[in-house]
């Protein structure tokens, strides 16, 4: 069987069970112990995988692994599980960090059998990074997340190539990320939806065909002046209001995620509030440019609505919004409360 079908029967069994799975023993037997047989590995030798693996942390504290996948006797992923449905917050992926480190390995995975957190040493070879280099969903699969799954499959990681492939991954990621950004920008989308809305369907067509082959021009010939040295960045400036508004931001939503993660993004036609300086993670942004200023929040499926404000304070009309949107990321795909 190959991997794609074996997820898609992992996938089938979350439709079909995943509300009688109702505590963890049972998510394991289900949907995460398939997983990693469907990696390469035999979860009946635990040479190779390791059930309630124990752990001495720096502290002295004694705890057990869930599942430690092994190579020549060291551990290599930990594996942190709980049942389907509970929240995979920051005490959940600190747990697995702790013991990541306190055995030596370099990668992890916090799970409940459909929400997978992928965890390397991506940014540190020496260490686990403190933030996943991919999150998804198995039931709700997106572009990437078998690709993402397959880094941990035997062959990636008893021949070491789980770091490499993770960094080429996350890289590649951060470029979608930043591309998605720019094809965002709202007079672009705007443009696309009038063209869309034309009735007749030669001229829609045609339409939409000449915007395609005008943005194609458009980047290529800014990609052959970047290549020639002739073209100059544009200028961004970052105005006192956009940063008090961000600063009014982070206060909204404080408690609900982490200070750390919540940055700010400037560009020259709008000023953006991610999450882990991800685009995919949009908190709002702000329209101050014009003559009118505008705060654009998001809803869960993150379309932006744009609110006209008299001034910078009137940001704080949107703090329940913004909570709201926070709450999506605040422990990933599932929302947790502080």
């Amino acid at each position: 069987m190959s991997f794609r079908e074996s997820l898609e029967r992992i996938r089938e069994t979350i439709r079909q069970h995943g509300d009688n799975l109702n505590n963890e023993e049972m998510t394991k037997q289900a949907l995460i112990l398939p997983m990693i047989e469907a990696w390469g590995y035999d979860t009946r030798n635990p040479s190779e995988v390791a059930a309630e693996y124990p752990v001495t942390l720096r502290n002295g504290s004694r705890g057990r692994a869930d599942y430690v996948i092994m190579h020549s006797g060291k551990p290599k992923v930990v594996m942190e599980c709980k049942a389907i449905g509970v929240p995979l917050d920051r005490r959940v992926q600190d747990q697995m960090q702790q013991y990541v480190r306190a055995l030596g390995a370099t990668a992890g995975i916090v799970t409940d059998g459909d929400l997978f957190q992928c965890f390397a040493n991506v940014i540190d070879e020496t260490r686990i990074d403190g933030h996943w280099f991919h999150e998804l969903q198995l039931s709700r699969p997106a572009d990437q997340d078998e690709d993402a799954l397959a880094l941990f499959s035997k062959t990636h990681t008893l021949s070491g190539q789980l770091r490499a492939k993770a960094n080429e991954f996350a890289s590649h990621l951060d470029r979608q990320d930043r591309l998605v950004g720019i094809l965002s920008d709202p007079l672009l989308i705007e443009e696309l939806m009038r063209l869309g809305a034309i009735e007749d369907r030669a001229e829609r067509e045609s339409e939409l065909e000449l915007t395609v082959d005008s943005i194609r021009e458009i980047v290529g010939d800014a990609v052959e002046r970047v290549a020639n040295g002739d073209l100059d960045p544009p200028e961004i400036v970052t105005t006192n209001e956009e940063l008090d508004a961000f600063l009014l931001c982070k206060g909204m939503v404080h408690g609900v995620v982490e200070p750390h993660r919540i940055k700010f993004r400037d560009s020259k036609t709008y000023a953006s509030v991610l999450i882990d300086d991800n685009n995919r993670k949009p908190l709002c942004r702000f329209h101050f440019n014009g003559r009118v200023k505008y705060i654009g929040t998001f809803d869960a499926d993150k379309k932006e609505t744009r609110h006209a404000i008299e001034d910078v304070d009137d940001c704080l009309k949107f703090a329940r919004k913004l909570r709201n949107t926070a709450k999506q990321y605040a422990g990933g795909l599932r929302a947790w409360r502080a």
